[in-house]
């Protein structure tokens, strides 16, 4: 799935309609601009990034965003991509 803003669909049915003259059935155009607003709408957030910052000279690591820990026992980089604590994305360098 990919979230899409509306308002700029529209606008650009719009103008590319316009330019090319392909209005000519503005019934149609106008149709289709009201399935879009008929749809439902997406709570989406901005992903978070961060990284993972080792403490010491250990296995242990805290998140950069929030601070959220990881103990030795529990913690392995390839298995936390994703802070349990915060949702941030650790993609981080």
């Amino acid at each position: 799935m990919r979230p899409i803003d509306a308002d700029d669909l529209k606008q650009y049915i719009c103008e590319t309609c316009e330019q090319h003259e392909r209005c000519k059935d503005t019934e149609n155009v106008c149709s289709t601009i009201a399935d879009i607003d008929e749809q439902p709408t997406l709570d989406v957030e901005p992903v978070k990034h961060s990284k993972w910052i080792p403490i010491d000279h250990t296995n242990d690591a805290f998140c950069e965003n929030c601070g959220c820990e990881r103990g030795s026992k529990a913690w392995n980089k390839d298995d936390f991509n994703i802070c349990q604590n915060c949702g941030a994305k650790m993609d981080g360098d």
